[in-house]
């Protein structure tokens, strides 16, 4: 079962959430918004896992105001967001790399890793679950494809006088890269390992796959504008 997103993290004194969701550029939106509380440091920045870490607790101290915020109708929100089809590879990478699902069987494919999903064979976890935010669903949320991060920025500073800055690059194709096998969806992780990761994540998709991860993420694909030919060409 796949839940919707409830990740909030908020800018008290403008009144701005913004929100997130595990496995979409979600280190680069929390860098972000520590520095935008003055709270970014050369600590936070040695390891991903550290500022994480450090979101946990010092969001335990927010979580009253980020519920009153949520309740006040003047709250601003921006979603920032990614394409669901390569999300979907980045959930079963980091899957296999961690076996934050639990399973007994963790050498699997993206075929059944997807299969799983869409079958409901794993519990709901923020790694896979929806990037749709329906708490507030009637409220206007402005979102940001992390894609595009780069061309937003100035205009997110400008409307929300914030000031936002990217600290590290997003993660995109590099179309110079050429990978052996065209597809590579139906093989097991450990004929594929960390090494042999393909930069283009379009060799994980045949049109099956292509049809499944629509299936999965309908309402991210259709909430966020986002295409199939957004992924292949990352436009």
């Amino acid at each position: 079962m796949l839940n919707y997103n409830t990740n909030y993290l908020l800018i008290q004194n403008q009144n701005i959430v913004f929100i997130w969701q595990a496995r979409a550029a979600c280190s680069s939106v929390t860098k972000m918004y520590y520095n935008q509380l003055g709270l970014l440091n050369n600590e936070l920045l040695k390891k991903r896992t550290i500022i994480h870490t450090f979101k946990v607790e010092h969001q335990k101290n927010l979580k009253d105001l980020t519920e009153n915020a949520i309740k006040n109708k003047n709250t601003k929100y921006i979603q920032f967001v990614v394409n669901p089809f390569r999300r979907a590879v980045s959930s079963y990478i980091h899957s296999m790399r961690t076996n934050y699902n639990n399973n007994k069987e963790n050498d699997i494919s993206f075929e059944t890793y997807i299969y799983n999903l869409m079958h409901n064979k794993y519990l709901p976890n923020i790694h896979h679950d929806k990037q749709k935010c329906v708490e507030i669903d009637n409220k206007n949320i402005e979102y940001i494809k992390m894609e595009k991060i780069k061309n937003k920025l100035d205009y997110l500073n400008k409307k929300y006088n914030l000031n936002l800055q990217l600290f590290e690059n997003i993660q995109t194709h590099n179309k110079k890269f050429i990978f052996k096998k065209p597809y590579i969806g139906n093989l097991l992780w450990s004929e594929i390992t960390n090494d042999h990761i393909p930069n283009n994540y379009h060799h994980f998709y045949n049109g099956l796959m292509k049809y499944n991860v629509n299936k999965l993420y309908k309402e991210d694909i259709e909430t966020f504008g986002y295409s199939w030919e957004e992924f292949i060409h990352n436009k």
